[in-house]
């Protein structure tokens, strides 16, 4: 989008843009010379969508705009060797709640004798921060985890999505050190330009409010950063979903093998099964345990051949029987509904029938006098399906898409512009376009065809009891697991019951950034070492307890005190 096409966008009394957008134009505005340049206008009312994602868990997250510096050094390379040979404890210390290391007297001791200096913090050398930043990459940023390694690039997964955060990039040089942990071509060092957070630029703007299902557990963060009160709006109809107690294991070769007994369980009487891990790691080896045991199942997580199939995978999740892999449910941004979504199935259907026709082959593609370019299909999967379509509808269709092709021209348009066409012709709002108008018919006839058989299956799965959510872990931010609870019975389906359940190991997270100095963590720690047994889940008071434990945000940003439920603990 061009200057002139922003400006004129923000001149209107009402605009709509993604918070990241909207960051970065005014730090390009900060940036211009003259007033010609700039594209904003003065700030007045914001109204964020998800509020406590941007606002609680994106707070401290700076948007950059960068321009490239000296050449990538050597030195990551040795400094990730070091690394490599040092040991946790005994040349270094890690802190996992301050997201940082310190090395011992021997540390420094090892790394000057082996880069021969006299000082590491010499500072004409430098060598400190290339060594610290490869220890950093080393214990605190996890391959699957905190990034994913694709075609020999280091790729960001966003901790509270899942999903690829394709163009960022860690600043201060830890990017430049993972990229030598993993081995792949170090990419050119940036220096800063302009940089604000997402806190400080939402407080610039004078009336500031948003939107959300989780924000009640943020209500003290809300209240005292933002100036904002929360205000819980009662649910439409009354809360059915059934939580269950959480049960934690000792040991995590125990959770995934009740993990896998409580998703065959299930698969076996028909429910729908959603599974949420907190990493892409845990993900595929769940899936592999899934594959072992003859369960069909999908996996959803950063991983690009499955990033492609996001909205169709978690719009099929309510299927009778479907068993569904996700890397957090945040802002998935796809219902799912008991049965199956007759709606996007119809869409895909139309698209399969369509998007050949009209898009051009070469869009987006690098041509090669070598080899042939890739041929994009958009074929789907057919069990996606529920019935195949019955003559009069398939040539409606047809009719439809000549119709389409007619007007708009043999493989005439990008697929940018097909996908919008199709979106609209998918909507209910009122068009004179007659194209939309034919798409539409067509694409509703579908609809209602598929709904017929989705209905059915409904019914099927409400008798089996509903949606059943299975935590694998809990999250750091107990957002992600009211979202995965939320999934349960609240946008899947007013009408219909479901459960959540949390099955995890040995409160590791609360363990690992609790300082060791604090009586109660060692105290509990202990408590849960006792009365475990290898293989046999804790007592259901301790679930019980865990979920009053200060996970999440306030622990790692220090906004609440820790708070331990004495009540639930220690009787």
């Amino acid at each position: 989008m061009t200057p002139e096409q922003r400006r004129e966008n923000y001149s209107c009394d009402i605009t709509y843009v993604t918070n990241s957008e909207l960051g970065f134009d005014y730090l390009r505005d900060n940036l211009a010379m003259t007033v010609d340049e700039l594209v904003l206008r003065n700030f007045n009312y914001c109204v964020i969508d998800e509020v406590d994602s941007i606002l609680i868990d994106e707070a401290r997250t700076p948007l950059i705009i960068s321009g490239l510096a000296e050449k990538p050094s050597d030195r990551y390379y040795k400094a990730a060797k070091i690394a490599e040979a040092f040991e946790r404890d005994i040349h270094y210390t890690v802190d996992e709640k301050q997201r940082n290391v310190l090395l011992t007297e021997q540390g420094y001791a090892d790394a000057e004798e082996i880069l021969d200096i006299n000082n590491l913090y010499d500072p004409r050398e430098q060598w400190a921060s290339y060594v610290l930043n490869a220890i950093k990459a080393k214990e605190l940023f996890l391959k699957d985890v905190n990034y994913i390694v694709r075609s020999k690039e280091v790729l960001i997964v966003d901790e509270f999505t899942g999903r690829v955060m394709a163009g960022r990039r860690w600043s201060d040089g830890l990017h430049q050190a993972i990229e030598a942990k993993e081995g792949v071509p170090i990419q050119n060092e940036t220096i800063t330009l302009a940089s604000i957070s997402y806190q400080n630029f939402f407080l610039q703007f004078p009336k500031l409010c948003g939107m959300t299902g989780t924000a009640a557990t943020e209500r003290q963060e809300f209240e005292s950063i933002y100036k904002i009160k929360v205000t819980v709006v009662p649910t439409n109809k009354p809360m059915i979903r059934k939580d269950e107690s959480d049960v934690v294991f000792r040991a995590t070769n125990g959770k995934w093998r009740a993990v896998l007994v409580e998703v065959s369980r299930m698969n076996k009487i028909g429910r729908p099964v959603l599974v949420g891990t907190t990493s892409v790691e845990q993900s595929e080896f769940l899936s592999d345990q899934l594959r072992e045991a003859g369960i069909p199942h999908e996996v959803l997580n950063a991983k690009p051949e499955n990033v492609e199939r996001e909205a169709e995978i978690v719009a099929q999740s309510g299927r009778l029987g479907a068993v569904t892999i996700a890397t957090n449910m945040a802002g998935r941004g796809t219902d799912i509904i008991l049965g199956g979504n007759a709606e996007f199935m119809a869409r895909l259907k139309l698209r399969e029938i369509l998007m050949p026709r009209v898009v051009n082959p070469l869009d987006g593609v690098t041509v090669s006098k070598k080899q042939m370019p890739p041929r994009k299909t958009w074929k789907t999967n057919d069990s996606l399906f529920p019935c195949e379509l019955s003559k009069e509808t398939l040539s409606s269709v047809t009719d439809a898409v000549e119709v389409a092709v007619k007007e708009l021209g043999e493989k005439s348009l990008t697929e940018l512009e097909a996908e919008e066409r199709l979106s609209y012709s998918c909507e209910k709002g009122p068009t004179r376009d007659e194209v939309i108008a034919n798409l539409r018919n067509a694409f509703m006839k579908i609809a209602d065809e598929c709904k017929f058989y989705t209905e059915e299956e409904k019914k099927k799965v409400i008798a089996a009891g509903g949606l059943h959510v299975v935590g694998s872990e809990r999250h750091e931010s107990r957002r992600i697991d009211n979202q995965g609870a939320r999934v349960a019975a609240g946008e899947v389906d007013a009408l219909v019951s479901g459960n959540c359940k949390h099955i995890c190991p040995r409160v590791r997270i609360v363990q690992r950034f609790w300082s060791k100095g604090h009586l109660e963590a060692r105290w509990a720690g202990d408590v849960w070492v006792h009365v475990a047994r290898r293989g046999k889940p804790i007592a259901s008071w301790s679930s019980r307890a865990l979920q009053h434990w200060p996970l999440g945000v306030q622990m790692r940003d220090g906004l609440r005190g820790v708070q331990v439920d004495r009540k639930h603990t220690y009787t």
